[in-house]
């Protein structure tokens, strides 16, 4: 097998997302779990939305001219998001996946990230196996939530979109509950429409790029990741991301109708601090 690895371009977009879709869509069928991407198209969306963004990097597998994997990395904090590693349906098994995901790992050593994490579908043994020899520990065990949100309010928080001059007091509090800063993928969000914080007392006390998977989420406590959750209009795209050792929101959520769409779990090599208050992570991270 001639694999060679290169980095991804834009003309890549539709084959990458076509492998994508196909590959998320086998193992979640397989398993009886709905698929993360629920078309072709809006996995379109996704890699090409990643392919034009300077915060990511790409990385495509070809072997004889013909892409059959990709993997992305958001690179946008210190510490690094990997994912999604997917490799088209005919190719797997024989190696293409550890050799992207070497690929992943190489770059993130030579930048000197501070750490790697993923969001890996728990019931996917294969792939945990993959990053288990890799080196990436279990970190937490992860609920998808899906549903239709109640538009709620929760005592004296006040929830409004995030703007430029809040940069500050978010990443001090995302420094405070993770560890480290990230204030681009909050400026990406406030530029999108998306970023929206909760405030008690005049002082910001959760926010959000969005309640979804491709958004991150950092409170002081339940009671504000509530009020952000509540305020939402919808939740986006396969779910938002709740750790199951944060058990007064995830029974919040189960009484406000939601529900548990799949079992994940948060996986990490490198620097790991645990989370301080409550954290929604990203699908990446």
């Amino acid at each position: 097998m001639d694999l060679v690895i290169r980095e991804g371009r834009i003309e890549d977009t539709q084959e990458c997302a076509q492998i994508c879709f196909d590959a998320f869509w086998d193992i979640a069928t397989e398993h009886n779990f709905q698929p993360d991407f629920p078309s072709v198209e809006a996995t379109v969306r996704v890699v090409s939305a990643m392919l034009e963004h300077e915060g990511f990097y790409c990385a495509v597998a070809e072997r004889n001219g013909e892409i059959v994997g990709s993997n992305f990395l958001d690179e946008r904090a210190e510490i690094v998001g990997l994912g999604p590693i997917t490799v088209l349906r005919q190719a797997q098994n024989e190696g293409v996946g550890q050799l992207l995901l070497g690929d992943a790992l190489e770059r993130s050593d030579r930048r000197k990230a501070s750490g790697v994490r993923l969001v890996q579908a728990a019931y996917h043994g294969r792939s945990m196996a993959l990053y288990l020899k890799q080196g990436f520990e279990i970190r937490e065990p992860l609920a998808a939530m899906r549903g239709t949100l109640r538009r709620l309010d929760v005592p004296d928080h006040h929830v409004r979109a995030v703007e430029i001059s809040d940069l500050e007091e978010c990443r001090e509090l995302c420094q405070f509950t993770q560890g480290f800063s990230r204030n681009w993928e909050l400026q990406d969000a406030i530029s999108a429409g998306n970023a929206f914080l909760a405030e008690l007392g005049g002082r910001v006390s959760a926010y959000t790029t969005n309640i979804g998977f491709g958004g991150h989420t950092v409170g002081r406590d339940s009671a504000a990741v509530m009020a952000l959750v509540s305020a939402a209009d919808r939740i986006r795209g396969s779910g938002f991301l709740l750790p199951l050792r944060s058990t007064d929101l995830l029974m919040w959520c189960l009484k406000q109708g939601l529900r548990i769409e799949q079992p994940l779990s948060l996986m990490s090599r490198g620097s790991y601090r645990e989370p301080q208050g409550v954290v929604l992570p990203s699908i990446a991270c």
